[in-house]
């Protein structure tokens, strides 16, 4: 059977990630209070003297307890690790032992400790992009202030005490603490990191998800749906692959199971599929089996059917007010390039102006596939740079893009509210939004990405590039017009014309819906 998937959804769940950290699940729960009491008792020594005040720390498992840095800075070159405080934390080197993820093989687990109203300055940890850099628990026992740097200000990362979590240090981030009392976590590295990732995933699911091949050649779409979320966006699933639907259900007590024909976006009852399935796996009820998919429930095996239609080819024409994307951009150890020639996006929203301002460029190429969407975007900019209009807010922003859309008979997406991206466009000035308008070089190409990114080339060749893909290789009804193979044939296509800049920032989600943050040839 072939598991390549799991390794390719792995590595890029995981790898060049839009994200600082994810919570997981070990085998037993953190027994919380167990280990604040026995780290009451135990000796500190200090720690990262050049980072920060009252940081201090003592080794689980290492070199030695009062040893709490990498081997190398004592001038050690074949260490050799071993448990430190068997006598004065017996309860958490049991549990480290027993009962975390039973296959880690440690190399370092340091108990850390923050003083009273003590700061750990920003800094970076790691010089790779990666959720497998460290693995984190919060212990409090009053939650600390985490802010991960970006590029326009700041963001926290959520904690609480118990949160065991994979953590991207390679992000610049501070620490606060605010309270009275002593703030701890432990951090855990290990050799076999990588070899468990696929573990570490699979403890974040509620229920197993899984393609069986079912005789199929070409499951790619049907790996590709069952790694979404309800709505069938973003990618949050690592699936199982097997042979027969009779493997699951002698493997697993409930879940939801795809047969390797699953190639399009179903709905049952005029509900996304796996929108249905969520309100059904709430209760104990009966399994549903058809053709293409089985809700399995061990405890009611009897199927019934169910009717279903699949979605046909969808052609999409909205045009987007504002920029839906996740533009927060984080500061790594490759935000030293901060030079660059040309902002790259879609022609629709506010993208590229969000992007001009983050990185202080003002030569933009607004890209579509539809010319309608290339001639609203000019057309509103028009207007604002040569009319006497004095923006000092949105209101006109949305009128005259309402009016655009109605003149090229495009839907016109304004969304406007706590839950969406949007939110993340309003922190940026409306005096600088209006001012990069008035003074960006904009230039327009019609294009379908993903059957011509060559067509790229003149405009990223020896240049200094960000480019913002958004969601064009990860939109869930992409697989109604692109078979898995092709969008895979196309992103690495791209990869090989970016890899002829100077050196490109790449915002954008990959095939398998994973928010992508890519330095390709940075200095």
């Amino acid at each position: 059977m072939d598991n390549s998937f799991i390794k390719d959804i792995s590595d890029s769940l995981t790898t060049n990630v839009h994200c600082s950290s994810l919570t997981i699940y070990p085998n037993k729960e953190i027994p919380l209070e167990m280990f604040l009491k026995e780290i009451e008792s135990l000796d500190f020594y200090k720690h990262g003297d050049d980072r920060g005040e009252g940081w201090s720390a003592v080794t689980l498992y290492g070199l030695s307890e009062e040893k709490t840095d990498h081997h190398t800075k004592y001038g050690i070159e074949n260490p050799t690790f071993d448990w430190c405080l068997e006598d004065k934390a017996p309860i958490i080197t049991n549990y480290f032992k027993n009962n975390f993820f039973k296959n880690l093989k440690y190399k370092r687990i340091r108990i850390m400790r923050l003083d009273p109203y003590g700061v750990i300055r920003p800094h970076s940890d790691n010089e790779k992009n990666s959720l497998l850099n460290a693995i984190n628990i919060e212990l409090g026992p009053k939650t600390p202030q985490w802010t991960i740097l970006t590029q326009l200000g700041q963001q926290n990362l959520e904690l609480w005490p118990g949160r065991v979590y994979l953590f991207n240090n390679y992000f610049y981030h501070v620490l606060y603490n605010h309270s009275n009392e002593y703030r701890y976590q432990i951090i855990v590295h290990a050799e076999n990191v990588n070899q468990l990732k696929e573990e570490f995933l699979r403890s974040r699911e509620n229920y197993p998800k899984g393609v069986y091949i079912d005789n199929q050649k070409n499951i790619d779409s049907a790996v590709w749906f069952s790694t979404g979320r309800s709505k069938g966006s973003a990618c949050v699933n690592l699936p199982y692959i097997e042979n027969t639907l009779e493997d699951f259900k002698n493997k697993f007590d409930k879940g939801l199971f795809l047969s390797g024909k699953f190639s399009k976006k179903v709905k049952i009852k005029g509900e996304l599929m796996l929108d249905y399935f969520e309100r059904w796996n709430k209760g104990n009820n009966q399994t549903i089996e058809t053709d293409l998919f089985c809700f399995w429930n061990k405890q009611k095996p009897e199927p019934t059917t169910i009717n279903y239609y699949e979605s046909g080819k969808k052609e999409n024409i909205g045009y987007w007010t504002y920029t839906t994307d996740a533009l927060v951009e984080y500061v790594g150890k490759n935000s030293n390039n901060v030079d660059f020639d040309i902002i790259i996006g879609p022609s629709t929203g506010t993208n590229l102006e969000h992007l001009a301002i983050t990185f202080n460029c003002d030569k933009m190429l607004g890209f579509n596939y539809n010319e309608e969407s290339n001639c609203i975007h000019k057309e509103l900019r028009d207007y604002f740079r040569f009319s006497n209009y004095d923006f000092s807010g949105y209101e006109e922003w949305e009128k005259r893009t309402q009016l655009l859309c109605e003149k090229y008979w495009m839907d016109c997406h304004t969304t406007v509210n706590a839950k969406s991206p949007t939110r993340r466009f309003f922190l940026i000035n409306p005096y600088k939004f209006i001012d990069k308008i008035y003074n960006g070089d904009y230039d327009y190409l019609k294009l379908d990405l993903i059957k011509n990114p060559e067509a790229l080339l003149p405009y990223v060749k020896d240049k200094k590039v960000v480019i913002n893909t958004s969601n064009i290789y990860g939109y869930i009804d992409m697989l109604n017009n692109y078979t898995l193979k092709e969008l895979k044939d196309s992103w690495n296509r791209l990869m090989e014309v970016l890899k002829q800049s100077e050196y490109t920032y790449f915002i954008g989600e990959d095939i398998y819906k994973v928010n992508k943050r890519i330095w390709i040839n940075a200095l």
